[in-house]
This record gives structure tokens, sequence and C-alpha cells, in this order.
């Protein structure tokens, strides 16, 4: 099975999108780098925020490099941002499931 990048991006997102704290982490370093995904260091600078909340160690040293290129108006939206954020609930996909 062959992957691009950009499906990868697409199922860190989704991941990410569910909390996934590592998939946080990948998720910015693409964006960082523009790799399957836009280079967007606020992205980056954003999903590397989210991650480091929960001590993510990769993800605290990516944000202390990737905030360098930021203006600092730009810093305080992306905070604000990554504190209103709350994990996508994803429903079962086996209805005995729910009960």
């Amino acid at each position: 099975m062959v992957t691009t990048i950009a499906a990868t991006a697409k199922l860190y997102r989704a991941a990410a999108d569910q909390d996934y704290d590592d998939a946080k982490v990948r998720l910015g370093m693409l964006y960082e780098r523009g790799r399957g995904v836009p280079q967007d260091d606020k992205e980056a600078y954003f999903w590397f925020t989210l991650a480091s909340k929960h001590g993510d160690k990769a993800a605290e040293h990516e944000r202390a490099e990737v905030i360098k290129k930021l203006k600092a108006d730009d810093v305080q939206q992306l905070e604000v941002r990554a504190w209103k954020w709350r994990p996508k609930l994803v429903a079962p996909r086996n209805p005995a499931l729910v009960q």
C-alpha cells in the first residue's frame, strides 16, 4: 500500500482531532516543514501547543523553535485558540457498543 504524505497528514489530523498527542506533534512537524500540507508556522505552533499541554517534550522543543518565527499578536491568538480547543468525539461504528 502506497501512502502519500498528504494522506498521512489527513490521518494525523483525524487522530489529533481525537486528542492523540503524538499525532499533534507529527501534524505540527508537517505544517512546519510544508510536507503534505501547506507550510504554516502558525498552524504548527497551534498543534505543538496542544501537545505540550500534556507535557510532550518533543512538542515543547518544537514549539520553542517555531515561536521565534511568529509575531506576538499571532502567538496570543493561537494561545486563545488552543485554550478553546476541544477534541472531537467520534461515535462508535458498531451500534451494539452503544447501550
